[in-house]
């Protein structure tokens, strides 16, 4: 979606670009070739967003709070919720979107292969008077008697490759059907091949702007083909025959592309950077062996007396945890003996309360960041908010205790994933 986004934002500045600097100009074949080239440069530069030419080490996720308290679960519990909020609304964006989007493209295509067949089919060429070509296909209407110069007009769009520039614009609008920016290049398109192959023939001025005038009311209505005179276009034709050249240094406005095209490249480079810090919230229905979050009741207080336990693993350097990856960036999540509730209840039944928090009665929230690495340990564990009265340190040990992950993949590799676990205490009552 950010891909679609981006590039149909720049398509759309692309064309303002044009529409109001660059039409102006008698420069036709740099216009029609600015025209081809922002379309290439919108549609494959953010493809950047796709590219991922690092090793991934580590994405982050927000575990549900777990509630803990003296007597009990004191409250709902907040961070199932929001995990279920969370997950229907990927539902609705992971399935329903891309559904409708693919379907516009099927009948984009649908509906183009029936105007290609229609326009290359003979039944269709002989019920029509007008004067078109497409591709190796020139049709003049009978009668006409001024058919060689309609001819050579034809032959001209034939030699040039016009129709090959109107069939890549259509495919593209295939993909983007949404955008009506598309649907404008492709008249815009059409203009600048009409005003290329005029440019030829305009050594009398007056008599051939007569001539397409008299073959205005025959023309064939089909969008995918080159009519010798169409009036939806006919006064713009002719006000750019009539036109002086424009001036050579103006040439150097093309130049404009390039700018913008480099802007658009470190515009999709910080998109795709802003996203991979992103932090999510993990929803219990976006992988299995995620359950619905239920309330976890912790049991009777007791005092703290046990010793550190420490984990056989190694913590993570610091230097191989650059890459912080989003939740849908890694292939294989990790995943619990039991599933992620049944983490949350182990961590709960190892929490032992300090005496000195059940003295303070302490009320708030702890949140401790730690890394399932490669073999599955939990390693590297952090406070990134304490409450105090050693509740973060009974956090940590009670962490230290759980079971051994199985470590996630990333391409078929193995990758850490730091976690965010936030714990809720209550010890007021």
């Amino acid at each position: 979606m950010a891909y679609l986004l981006i590039s149909n934002l720049a398509l759309a500045l692309f064309f303002l670009i044009y529409r109001f600097g660059l039409k102006r100009l008698t420069f036709f074949n740099l216009n029609r070739w600015y025209l081809l080239g922002s379309i290439f440069i919108a549609y494959l530069t953010p493809l950047v967003l796709f590219i991922d030419i690092r090793v991934p080490e580590l994405m982050e996720l927000t575990l549900p709070a777990i509630d803990l308290s003296l007597h009990g679960s004191t409250g709902p519990d907040l961070g199932s919720s929001a995990g279920n909020t969370v997950g229907w609304e990927n539902r609705i964006l992971e399935n329903w979107i891309p559904f409708l989007y693919w379907l516009g493209v099927l009948l984009s295509l649908v509906w183009l292969g029936y105007r290609l067949v229609l326009l290359l089919s003979r039944k269709h060429s002989q019920n029509i008077s007008g004067n078109y070509s497409f591709f190796h296909l020139i049709n003049i209407a009978d009668g006409n008697n001024a058919s060689p110069l309609i001819s050579a007009h034809e032959a001209l769009h034939i030699r040039q490759g016009h129709s090959y520039d109107i069939l890549f614009v259509e495919i593209v609008r295939t993909f983007n059907w949404f955008n009506p920016i598309l649907h404008w290049i492709r008249q815009e398109l059409k203009f600048q091949h009409e005003c290329i192959v005029d440019s030829h023939f305009s050594e009398d001025r007056v008599a051939y702007a007569e001539l397409l005038i008299a073959n205005a009311m025959h023309v064939h209505p089909h969008q995918l083909s080159h009519e010798f005179s169409n009036k939806s276009i006919l006064k713009e034709r002719i006000n750019m025959i009539f036109k002086d050249k424009s001036k050579s240094r103006n040439r150097f406005l093309y130049l404009a592309i390039l700018p913008m095209a480099v802007l658009l490249f470190g515009f999709s480079i910080n998109s795709k950077s802003t996203n991979k810090n992103t932090t999510f919230l993990v929803a219990d229905t976006v992988s299995s062996g995620m359950e619905s979050a239920s309330l976890i009741n912790a049991k009777d207080g007791k005092t703290s007396n046990s010793n550190s336990i420490a984990t056989n693993s190694q913590p993570i350097e610091e230097g191989s945890q650059s890459d912080v990856f989003n939740f849908d960036e890694i292939d294989e999540q990790p995943t619990y003996p039991g599933g992620i509730n049944q983490f949350r209840l182990d961590v709960a039944n190892a929490v032992v309360f300090p005496k000195a928090a059940i003295d303070a009665r302490a009320k708030g929230k702890v949140e401790l960041v730690f890394v399932i690495d490669k073999k599955g340990m939990p390693t590297d564990i952090k406070i990134q908010k304490d409450l105090g009265f050693g509740l973060s340190e009974a956090g940590i040990k009670a962490l230290k205790k759980s079971k051994k992950w199985t470590p996630g993949k990333h391409k078929g590799k193995l990758a850490a994933v730091r976690f965010i676990l936030p714990l809720q205490f209550d010890l007021s009552q």
